[in-house]
C-alpha cells in the first residue's frame, strides 16, 4: 500500500500544473560558487536556484529555468564576450529574464549589448538592489515567468518609464513635426562651454544639500550627450553612467529607457566591436536645440 501511494503521488507530481510555483533560477558565474548576497537575495524572493554553470558553459540547461542571474564579477573580458555573443542569444529567445551583477569597469563591455533586450545591470549592488531586481523578473510579464503581482519595485519601474516618454514628449513638442531633420531645423548659439557650465551648477548644489534631492538622471544625461555632440565628441556608457549623478544600475536602467524611447542610440566603434558609444537621435538634438533657441527667446524672458 505504501508503495502504491508512493508510485500514484509520482504521477500525480508528474501531471500537476506548476505555472504557480516559485520560479527556478539558472546561475552563471566565474566561479562554481555563488555569490552569498545572490544566494540570500533568491531565497528571500522564494526562487529556487539550481547549480552554478560556468560563464563559458553556453545554454543546454536552458529548458530548466525561468530566470537567468549572471555574476560577471572576477570574470575576463574574453569569458564575457563568449557569454554575451553565445548565451544571452540563447536567454532572449527563449524569454528568459537576465539579470547581471558587474563592475564599473565591465559596464562598456556589455551594456549596449545586454540593456536591449530587457537585461537587469546591477553594478556592485547592494543587497535591495538584488532584492528589487529579483523582485522585478519574477514579475515581468514574459513567455516564461508567471505574472504573480505588482510591488513596490514594478511601480518604480513603471513610473521611470513614464518620465522618459513624457520628456520624450516634451522634447518632441518643441520641434517642428514637418521638419525633424537636423539640417532643416534653427541652431542655438549656446556652445559646449555652456552646457558644460550649466553641468557644474547642477552638481555644485550637492556641495550644500543632499544629492538625492535634485536627481534628474535623465536630464543630466541629454546635457552630457548634447554638450559631447557640440563638441563634436563621443561619450561611453560608463561616463554617461557618471554624468547621470546616480548610482550606476540606476543609470543604466535609464539609458536602457531612454534608448527605447528613441531619445538615446548606440554607434560601435571601428575598430573595437565589443565597445559602444552612446548619441543622441536626431530627434532628441531637434529637441535639444529647439530647448535652447526657447530658453534663449525675448519671448522667453519677458
Amino acid at each position: 500500500m505504501e508503495m502504491n501511494g508512493t508510485n500514484e503521488l509520482r504521477q500525480a507530481d508528474e501531471s500537476t500544473d506548476w505555472s504557480n510555483a516559485n520560479p527556478t533560477a539558472l546561475m552563471f558565474a566565474h566561479s562554481v560558487t555563488a555569490r552569498p548576497d545572490v544566494a540570500a537575495a533568491m531565497q528571500h524572493a522564494g526562487i529556487r536556484a539550481l547549480a552554478p554553470l560556468p560563464l563559458a558553459s553556453g545554454g543546454a540547461a536552458l529548458a530548466a529555468a525561468d530566470l537567468a542571474i549572471a555574476d560577471l564579477t572576477g570574470a575576463d573580458d574574453a569569458t564575457i564576450t563568449t557569454f554575451v555573443e553565445q548565451t544571452v542569444p540563447e536567454l532572449d529567445a527563449h524569454g528568459i529574464a537576465l539579470i547581471a551583477t558587474l563592475t564599473p569597469a565591465q559596464i562598456d563591455l556589455v551594456a549596449l549589448d545586454l540593456l536591449p533586450i530587457g537585461a537587469e545591470l546591477l553594478c556592485d549592488p547592494a543587497p535591495r538592489d538584488l532584492r528589487a531586481a529579483l523582485e522585478r523578473a519574477t514579475q515581468r510579464p514574459t513567455r516564461r515567468l508567471h505574472d504573480s503581482g505588482r510591488g513596490a519595485s514594478t511601480e518604480r519601474l513603471r513610473s521611470l518609464h513614464q518620465d522618459v516618454t513624457r520628456l520624450a514628449a516634451t522634447l518632441r513638442e518643441l520641434v517642428d513635426p514637418e521638419a525633424p531633420r537636423i539640417a532643416a531645423t534653427p541652431v542655438p548659439s549656446v556652445g559646449a562651454a555652456t552646457i558644460r557650465a550649466l553641468i557644474r551648477r547642477r552638481r555644485l548644489r550637492e556641495r550644500f544639500f543632499e544629492a538625492d534631492l535634485f536627481a534628474d538622471p535623465a536630464w543630466d544625461i541629454l546635457l552630457d550627450l548634447y554638450a559631447a555632440y557640440l563638441e563634436g565628441g563621443r561619450v561611453c556608457v560608463s561616463s554617461l553612467c557618471y554624468a547621470a549623478a546616480v548610482p550606476p544600475t540606476t543609470a543604466l536602467r535609464w539609458i536602457g529607457s531612454m534608448c527605447d524611447s528613441g531619445l538615446l542610440e548606440r554607434h560601435a566603434d571601428a575598430h573595437d566591436k565589443r565597445r559602444h558609444f552612446i548619441h543622441l537621435t536626431d530627434r532628441a538634438i531637434v529637441g535639444m536645440n529647439g530647448y535652447f533657441l526657447t530658453l534663449a527667446s525675448p519671448a522667453h524672458h519677458a
